[in-house]
């Protein structure tokens, strides 16, 4: 098809004999498994090309670099409405801005010229951008360059290394004040963190949100790249906005791997609170990650397994809250843990359990000798065990 009225979502479904629908997104989805396998096995005879990721770049990138875009000259867009009458317009743009990168990283002969051109247009270049973060982080000033940090986003080697080649900084920020490490290392690229730190990229430099590299690859899961930037002597324990650590973003995302190496480095401080006040104990227990909870127990005798967030929850009020009976167990073992507890509502964590109907874990707390099974809250509201008993049943 054309670049120059490409159908309509409703179109190709009708001429598709219903082989495939439309999603609640506006994608087009196969109806039978069989027929994507069909078109697979036989790609060939539509794409003829071996490399076919290397030619949808291509294509994606001509499209990006189209002349007769419309709306604010061709740029980036001013407005919202602007914004969505070009997406209207050109029905592939979003899926081009989006995917480029992707096709040409995967791609077995890549066409750098090409990419280099297209990111050494600013004003395609920044038109571009603003679709890709339109959903993350909404920064569309001008001004600032792109080229390395889209690089260092879709893991372009070949093309970054030419760009430092020719000058280009391996430390500036793009217009979403995004430093190119951070892009990699969230993508988890390890090759491109390993070519920007050999570059003196900085590697504690934060974002819009104050995050790092590390704190990026924590939360996502990257093992590798984590480990990379542990042993280039990443600071473990900086704080970003909301105050997490990057063994908390670990930690609430159940990456047991990356817990383990940041626990390893021995510079960690697992007591460490975000704004609510929780720690990395706190957010693992909350979600019930046994093997989580149980590397952090044993880490230091200094860990604090009854630490208090805002609202006075203990680790133990959240597992018994959300029914986690293993780790509610754990923390029942674990020295320094007052069963009883109170938050700023007088619940304590059979009061919890209780409330949420966990009848396995109330029965474990009721068999704790320490547990005061006649406690009130703060209006004077009794957790009696006949009530306990008759909620249950």
């Amino acid at each position: 098809m054309g670049f120059g009225g490409p159908p309509l979502a409703a179109d190709i479904q009708a001429k598709c004999g219903g082989l495939i629908d439309i999603d609640e997104a506006n994608d087009h989805i196969f109806v039978h498994r069989l027929t994507l396998d069909y078109l697979i096995r036989n790609r060939s005879l539509w794409l003829p090309e071996e490399d076919v990721h290397g030619c949808i770049s291509r294509k994606c990138i001509e499209y990006l670099c189209r002349d007769d875009l419309d709306h604010d000259d061709g740029g980036i867009c001013l407005s919202d409405a602007s914004l969505e009458a070009r997406l209207t317009s050109n029905p592939l743009y979003r899926y081009s801005a989006r995917n480029w990168g992707e096709q040409a990283r995967l791609a077995s002969s890549a066409d750098a010229d090409l990419a280099i051109r297209f990111l050494n247009d600013e004003k395609k270049l920044a038109a571009s951008s603003q679709v890709l973060m339109a959903s993350k982080r909404m920064n569309t000033e001008a001004g600032y360059s792109q080229r390395v940090p889209k690089s260092a986003y879709f893991g372009l080697q070949t093309v970054l290394k030419s760009l430092l080649a020719g000058g280009n900084r391996a430390n500036v920020k793009d217009s979403h004040s995004w430093p190119p490490l951070s892009y990699a290392a969230e993508n988890g690229h390890e090759a491109i963190v390993h070519l920007l730190l050999e570059e003196g990229d900085d590697i504690d430099c934060v974002d819009i949100n104050s995050r790092t590299a590390l704190s990026w690859a924590a939360e996502y899961g990257h093992q590798k790249v984590v480990c990379v930037l542990i042993t280039a002597g990443a600071e473990l324990n900086t704080q970003d906005d909301m105050g997490r650590t990057p063994l908390i973003h670990a930690t609430a995302n159940g990456h047991e791997d990356v817990v383990q190496l940041l626990l390893a480095a021995n510079r960690i401080h697992p007591d460490i609170k975000d704004i609510y006040g929780r720690t990395a104990l706190s957010q693992a227990a909350s979600q019930g990650y046994n093997s989580i909870v149980k590397l952090i127990l044993n880490y230091s005798p200094e860990v604090d397994p009854d630490s208090k967030d805002i609202q006075g929850y203990t680790p133990l009020s959240h597992a018994a809250a959300n029914g986690h009976k293993s780790v509610v167990q754990m923390l029942l073992d674990a020295q320094g843990v007052d069963p009883d507890s109170r938050d700023i509502n007088g619940f304590t964590p059979l009061s919890h359990a209780a409330v949420n109907g966990h009848a396995d874990v109330v029965q474990l707390l009721i068999s704790t000798v320490q547990v005061d099974n006649d406690s009130k809250d703060c209006h004077g509201n009794g957790i009696s065990p006949l009530a306990l008993k008759m909620d249950m049943h």
